[in-house]
């Protein structure tokens, strides 16, 4: 069963049954496909095309076979850091060690190998705690949770740009 996974850059990318990993090339609205391409595309020739339903891909057409083993790990580590980033974004409270500490005690030694080193991995969580600054003063909001202390009181009237 394929599954939809996310990049490090953000981007989607599609996880097969055996652990294959695929980059979007192209789509094609008036069929509703999506074409995809190994990601070891430079070694491999293997494409596919999905459809999607209820959010999940759907491999409806697979073209030749792999010339490289599945990175069971990698992939394993992918999924670790996209965890460790949603937990990070949801538990603000908690400090970046202790998320790592509690997801790294879960992992194999052969998918902790897979991850980034740990002061890059420290640093995404900050990028998803703390986005990079706005290019304009003007035409964003500032979220409740920065206008006020946690007793509820108003810390921020109005932003003077």
């Amino acid at each position: 069963m394929a599954k939809f996974i996310v990049s490090t850059k953000s981007k989607r990318k599609v996880a097969d049954g055996n652990n294959y990993i695929y980059d979007f090339h192209s789509s094609s609205p008036n069929l509703g496909k999506e074409y995809w391409r190994c990601e070891k595309r430079r070694l491999c020739s293997v494409r596919i095309h999905t459809v999607t339903e209820n959010n999940e891909p759907k491999i409806i057409h697979f073209s030749n076979e792999h010339l490289h083993p599945a990175d069971v790990d990698s992939l394993n580590a992918r999924k670790a850091v996209a965890e460790i980033k949603h937990e990070a974004v949801e538990n603000i409270a908690a400090s970046s060690r202790s998320i790592l500490a509690a997801k790294f005690t879960q992992l194999s030694e052969n998918t902790y190998s897979q991850l980034p080193r740990l002061p890059v991995v420290s640093r995404i969580i900050q990028r998803c705690r703390f986005p990079a600054n706005p290019a304009a003063r003007h035409g964003f909001e500032i979220p409740d949770k920065y206008c006020k202390l946690d007793n509820g009181l108003q810390f921020l009237r109005y932003d003077s740009g």
